[in-house]
């Protein structure tokens, strides 16, 4: 009972330290669910982000790997996208923060897949890569270059993928294809934190560390929707600072979901799921990172 009293006190006390530093947080920008590859709509969803001047990382989700004649995605749209189209769209993005934007405000652009179903895959990975490098092209192509990057990103969540393969087949295959960022935007499932040892549903620590932080291109911008999984990512630092090669976890930022679930206080806001993670990682020299970025995650136009 006093040790469940303690673990209650402890989380209440970093739940107040995050809303008393919440003003610490970045603006978040907007990424999104994918319904569309509709150039227009991106554009527009691009012209709206310059307009307001933000910068940071934003991440289009064009859902799970799937092949139809071709490599790509099946979107939130219930409807098959062909990397070209997702390509395609991406750029439209790209023009309409370029267009709409001052000369200061900076963009990456990730467009995102997950571990999902069972396409999930080197092929699938090469393809991804191959697609990031078009978009590249492209902003060099237009002289976009000076604010403009884009980036590779997958929701990869240990639970989806147990065996781990298809996932590690994924990673290696978009490494082979690119030197380009790879951002992990996935969950810690069942991995180890505060009064609770798991295996990360088979992966392991070290299958975790290799996808998010490990390969020669990971980023992880993790999932942080609640107490828990901030615990479990701050867990994972400390893992990869004690046990692997290149030390602590590099957090770019936090994803949060707090416009797309419509769940209020029941889920973290982007202020709070920045800051609660934040101030894990800070509150040990172990992990101690200072993080850029923060995004919420919402549904398309």
């Amino acid at each position: 009972m006093q040790r469940a009293f303690l673990a209650l006190a402890a989380m209440c006390a970093l739940a107040a330290a995050a809303q008393m530093s919440a003003q610490a947080a970045p603006a978040a920008t907007t990424s999104r669910y994918m319904a569309t590859t509709n150039r227009t709509t991106l554009y527009n969803e691009g012209c709206s982000m310059g307009t307001a001047g933000l910068s940071g990382i934003v991440i289009l989700d064009f859902g799970e790997p799937y092949y139809s004649g071709g490599e790509g995605t099946w979107t939130y749209g219930n409807a098959f996208a062909s990397d070209s189209s997702i390509v395609n769209a991406a750029e439209g993005f790209l023009d309409g923060f370029w267009n709409c934007s001052g000369s200061s405000p900076q963009l990456r652009l990730a467009i995102g897949t997950s571990n999902y179903g069972s396409h999930t895959g080197n092929s699938a990975g090469q393809a991804w890569g191959n697609a990031v490098n078009q978009l590249n092209s492209y902003i060099s192509s237009k002289g976009y270059g000076s604010q403009e990057y884009a980036r590779g990103a997958i929701d990869a969540e240990p639970g989806w993928d147990t065996e781990f393969s298809r996932t590690s087949g994924w990673v290696d295959g978009y490494n082979a294809t690119t030197t380009t960022p790879l951002y992990d935007y996935g969950s810690a499932d069942a991995c180890p934190y505060s009064g609770y040892s798991g295996n990360c549903d088979g992966w392991g620590q070290h299958g975790l560390w290799y996808v998010s932080w490990g390969n020669s291109d990971g980023y992880p911008v993790p999932e942080i929707y609640q107490w828990s999984m901030a615990d479990q990512w701050y867990y994972e630092s400390v893992y990869s600072s004690t046990s692997e090669s290149n030390g602590r976890l590099g957090f770019l930022g936090t994803m949060t979901q707090y416009a797309a679930c419509g769940c209020g206080s029941s889920t973290y806001s982007p202020a709070t799921g920045f800051n609660t993670l934040q101030n894990l990682i800070n509150g040990d020299s172990r992990t101690s990172y200072t993080m850029s970025y923060s995004t919420d995650i919402t549904w398309a136009n």
